[in-house]
């Protein structure tokens, strides 16, 4: 090969790796981008503050808007706990645009017995979750919560 092949050849190679970035890059900004966080805190709306709670929230990184048509709890075993009854603004389900979130909240103590009701004691590992419209499920980090702990503060 001469000189005007390797150029040749070096510039088609150069062109098919910008247009393979390109298309990944349109292709991730084309999909939604949920993010979940698990906190606890205390739900307020207006003057009204809640009891303490466990708050999952769906964040909409993504460039395209979500539904979200559910949220909950994943448990060790696989079960899960569903959440939005008790304390969402908007209720479900709710579209989630482009740079906004959604939340819902749970208060521990209603948590902690439904959990107890249902055989689980002790400190559990649970997962926070966001189901959407469309069947997808975006989790959170896991975190501990204590059942035994939560239910002393109910007796």
């Amino acid at each position: 090969m001469d000189v005007v092949q390797w150029i040749v050849a070096g510039t088609a190679l150069y062109g098919a790796v910008l247009a393979t970035i390109n298309h990944l890059s349109t292709k991730r900004a084309s999909r939604p981008r949920v993010v979940v966080r698990t906190t606890t805190g205390f739900p307020v709306c207006g003057a009204d503050i809640g009891e303490p709670s466990i708050m999952v929230e769906a964040a909409n990184n993504g460039h395209v808007p979500v539904v979200a048509s559910s949220f909950g709890l994943r448990l060790p075993n696989g079960d899960s706990v569903w959440l939005g009854h008790s304390w969402t603004l908007t209720g479900l389900p709710a579209p989630v645009l482009p740079g906004r979130s959604h939340m819902v909240a749970e208060p521990m103590k209603a948590l902690a017995l439904s959990l107890a009701h249902h055989g689980h004691t002790g400190r559990l590992r649970l997962i926070g979750f966001c189901k959407t419209e469309v069947g997808d499920e975006h989790r959170s980090k896991p975190f501990t919560f204590d059942v035994d702990d939560w239910l002393r503060s109910v007796a």
